[in-house]
This record gives structure tokens, C-alpha cells and sequence, in this order.
């Protein structure tokens, strides 16, 4: 009574293991091919490799290709380092820098069919200006967006795609899962608030640190600016930053 049962069983289980596994990244919530490539986080063009993330090249503000590996390249007087930390990380150096006359499309396309170029993304084969890349590697055509330390920003492009701009509206207070237009958290450039020990302000560059608060022996606060250094009554150095 009970090998009849098993057998059906058993060969479900052996049908369902020898099924080929779908290969394939999740970057963020975006599926991605095995074998497809992508512009990640401004910089990175990563590939999609047996159902991991990894770098394939660097790409620079102007579009120049940097080899994985290379420890540093100067273009216009920024460095750069291409390195792949590890797949699923989040890779450093989201910096925005503005730049006069990029140079020809033809050479920054190369081996790749979008170009990041201060936060804007360019169709490599229609030649038009697609839209805007947040800090996380999102495309954005258009709206809200944040850049580095959570800097909020407006992308529009104009029809055509030939033309497009990129305005400071101030910072985002939310998470990664809020949504950007939701204005309870936006906040205006030059505010400073409190959270902790700490001051924070909204500036070009996104939240930053602004002043910490020191508690001394009488129970007063004293406020030191980011960047301030100080030794304490017990002789330890402290810095602000």
C-alpha cells in the first residue's frame, strides 16, 4: 500500500531537481539576466555572472573606461580606484563633480550601451539624454532623486532627450523604502537639527555632520564644530567629524 505512494514521489522529486535553475541577479529589486550588464551606483559597470554581482570596468565623470584592478587613474585632477570590494556590497565613491565639455560620446561608449555622466544617463545608441541615476544606480526619467549623504535633487530632461538639468532642492530624511516625493521629507537647504550628540545640516553636499555637543564634568554642553579637535580633563583626544 505504501510503494505505490512513494514511487509517484520519487519521480516528481528527480523531474524537479533535474530542472536547469534560473541564473540571474537581484540588484535592488531590478532582475537582471545572467550574463547582462549594468551601470551600478554612477561609477561601476557590473555584470550579472552565475547569480553573482561583479564588476566588469569603471567608468569616470567624462565616460573614460577604468580596467578593474587599476589602484589609481587621475583624469582632470580627481582619482580615481577601481576595485571590486566584494559582490552585494555597496561600492564607495559616489561623488559629484561638475564638469565643462564631457568630450565625444563615440569613445565613452564604448563596451557598454548607457553612460553615467554627473548623474545623468545617455543612451550610448540613440544618443539622447535617458534620464537621471540616484546614488543607489536607479534610473529616474524624470522627478526626485538622491544623491551621496542623502542630497535631494530634481531631474528633468526636456523632450528629445537632447537637453536635460539637475537642481538642488535641498535633502531626503527618509529610508531607501520611502517614497522620494513624499515632500514630510524633504528639508530645506541650511536647516540644522539635532539628533543625539550631534548637529546636522543640509547643504549642496546632502546631510552632513555640523557640531557635536560634549558633556563636561559639571553637567554642562559644550559645542564644538565638525572638524574641532580637543583634549579632555582626562587627557584623552577627542575630534569632531
Amino acid at each position: 500500500m505504501v510503494f505505490p505512494i512513494l514511487l509517484p514521489l520519487f519521480l516528481l522529486l528527480s523531474i524537479v531537481s533535474s530542472a536547469p535553475a534560473k541564473l540571474g541577479c537581484d540588484d535592488h529589486g531590478v532582475w537582471h539576466a545572467d550574463g547582462e550588464r549594468w551601470l551600478r551606483g554612477h561609477y561601476f559597470l557590473v555584470v550579472c555572472s552565475d547569480g553573482l554581482i561583479q564588476i566588469h570596468h569603471c567608468v569616470t565623470d567624462v565616460g573614460t573606461i577604468i580596467p578593474l584592478g587599476t589602484k589609481m587613474f587621475v583624469e582632470n585632477g580627481v582619482e580615481y580606484t577601481c576595485e571590486d570590494e566584494g559582490a552585494g556590497k555597496k561600492e564607495k565613491g559616489y561623488k559629484e563633480h561638475d564638469i565643462e565639455g564631457s568630450g565625444e560620446l563615440g569613445s565613452m561608449c564604448e563596451d557598454t550601451n548607457d553612460l553615467a555622466i554627473n548623474s545623468f544617463i545617455i543612451c550610448c545608441i540613440s544618443r539622447r539624454i535617458k534620464g537621471c541615476v540616484d546614488y543607489y544606480g536607479d534610473w529616474v526619467k524624470s522627478g526626485h532623486f538622491i544623491t551621496e549623504n542623502r542630497a535631494l535633487k530634481l531631474c528633468t530632461i526636456q523632450p528629445g532627450g537632447l537637453k536635460g538639468r539637475i537642481e538642488n532642492r535641498g535633502c531626503f530624511n527618509g529610508s531607501r523604502d520611502d517614497d522620494v516625493e513624499e515632500t514630510s521629507f524633504h528639508i530645506a537647504k541650511y536647516t540644522v537639527w539635532r539628533e543625539g550628540d550631534i548637529d546636522l545640516r543640509c547643504g549642496d553636499n546632502g546631510i552632513v555632520p555640523y557640531q557635536c555637543y560634549i558633556k563636561e564634568k559639571k553637567g554642562k554642553e559644550k559645542q564644538y564644530y565638525v572638524g574641532s579637535a580637543w583634549i579632555d580633563d582626562n587627557g584623552d583626544f577627542n575630534i569632531c567629524k
